[in-house]
């Protein structure tokens, strides 16, 4: 129950095809009544969400992650050596936190964090 009116939405979750970079699409209804579309969005590796009341004001908050390359070299800007879910290359996770105000899913923080990333994670993923 996102607005808090006492009936339950429904979201349906998609992805796109692609091999490891596949966007996610989030659709939110009301019974049949679709009342907003999320997407495609975060378009890199392995992209995801989750449900969590981060505010603890009692209603879930969404929150879409997705794997970014990282074109820098180890050691330039400080960057070390890393491997993440068998990819070779280094990246970053870019983490969205939409929040339900009035009527849909308004972004309401963004961030990117190094911490290594879990496709079915039991935590969310948070800022390094």
């Amino acid at each position: 129950d996102f607005d808090g009116d006492g009936v339950q939405e429904l979201i349906r979750v998609t992805w796109q095809t692609g091999g490891s970079d596949k966007p996610i699409r989030i659709e939110v209804f009301r019974g049949k009544e679709l009342l907003q579309t999320l997407g495609p969005v975060m378009g890199g590796i392995q992209s995801n969400y989750a449900l969590r009341d981060l505010d603890s004001d009692g209603r879930s908050e969404l929150m879409i992650w997705s794997g970014l390359w990282d074109p820098r070299l180890p050691g330039e800007d400080g960057l070390k050596e890393q491997e993440y879910e068998g990819h070779s290359g280094s990246h970053r996770y870019m983490v969205a936190t939409y929040k339900w105000i009035r009527t849909g899913f308004q972004m309401w923080d963004l961030y990117t964090t190094e911490k290594k990333y879990d496709p079915y994670p039991e935590s969310i993923p948070e800022r390094s």
